[in-house]
């Protein structure tokens, strides 16, 4: 099929994705531009009708593109409630969902969060503004997070504020762990778990000295919940999105945390000892944007 032509034809391949690449680029970020300006409908929602749904938690479907999955479990609720009716006991694990889109966008593995039922007891014994009704509400915090943080007590553990709130007016801060170690085996578990939940006092003061790694991209639902509570950013901090991310090494979270597109060791990602794409680049040069992607090497 190549005729004796091997490198030739790979070289012709490699341009040819990379223009690709390239393109889609270019249009995906004008349309996203467009979309956050309020200039432009995309599909069936306008920007105000998105975050109104955000907003409320409400489903949304991304049609012409692919359906939007819901992580929660839809039971949650009926399931919490059904083990409050029958004596709330001590060692059952609520399923809360799956890892979310935002905590899958800094790196976070896609697995199952579990809620130990042990963990809700002692968070009602010890904060008492944490009633049933505001439990049942924190899953929506790890679906739809504004700010999440690396934990400043464990490296495994990330802090999520959401849009749920003690009943004495608090935001309630959520806190996964990412690898639970099971009691029995001693391993760490093919799960997250939603270690605590409660109403934090002075949540400036948590946002100022923490890592962070995630902020809500619908600016204007975090800039109405930053003036709602009263918060401001850490000075310097404009980048929205995913701001860092966490590298999984030999199935252990590695809590030196990196910049996107900095220092990237992350093994999945890399080609190791070698530097492939900076040597296409020396070789074959940047292909613009229109360019006909057919390559000569240099």
């Amino acid at each position: 099929m190549t005729k004796g032509n091997e490198e030739r034809v790979f070289e012709e391949f490699i341009a040819d994705v990379l223009s690709g690449m390239n393109d889609y680029s270019v249009d995906f970020e004008a349309l996203v531009k467009a979309y956050w300006s309020g200039n432009e409908i995309v599909d069936v929602y306008s920007p105000a009708t998105y975050a109104e749904s955000i907003d409320s938690g409400g489903f949304v479907d991304n049609t012409g593109l692919e359906e939007f999955q819901y992580s929660l479990n839809p039971e949650f609720s009926s399931d919490y409630d059904n083990w409050v009716e029958k004596g709330s006991k001590d060692n059952i694990s609520l399923l809360v969902g799956r890892t979310s889109f935002a905590l899958k966008s800094i790196g976070v593995k896609e697995q199952d969060i579990l809620w130990d039922t042990s963990k809700i007891i002692k968070i009602k014994s010890e904060h008492k503004d944490m009633t049933d009704r505001i439990l049942k509400q924190v899953p929506q915090i790890v679906e739809n997070p504004i700010p999440i943080m690396q934990s400043k007590q464990k490296g495994s553990r990330l802090t999520i504020f959401g849009e749920v709130y003690s009943s004495s007016g608090q935001p309630v801060l959520a806190v996964l762990e990412l690898e639970p170690i099971g009691r029995k085996s001693g391993i760490v578990l093919n799960e997250i778990k939603l270690a605590s939940a409660y109403g934090k006092d002075n949540p400036q003061s948590l946002i100022n000295s923490s890592k962070i790694l995630y902020i809500d991209p619908n600016k204007n639902r975090t800039n109405k919940w930053l003036s709602l509570n009263r918060l401001q950013l850490p000075l310097g901090q404009i980048t929205y999105g995913s701001i860092n991310r966490i590298s999984y090494k030999d199935d252990s979270v590695n809590t030196n945390l990196r910049k996107n597109g900095e220092n990237n060791t992350d093994i999945r990602y890399s080609l190791e000892g070698t530097n492939f794409i900076n040597d296409w680049i020396a070789r074959y040069g940047i292909i613009e944007e229109g360019e006909n992607p057919t390559r000569v090497a240099k």
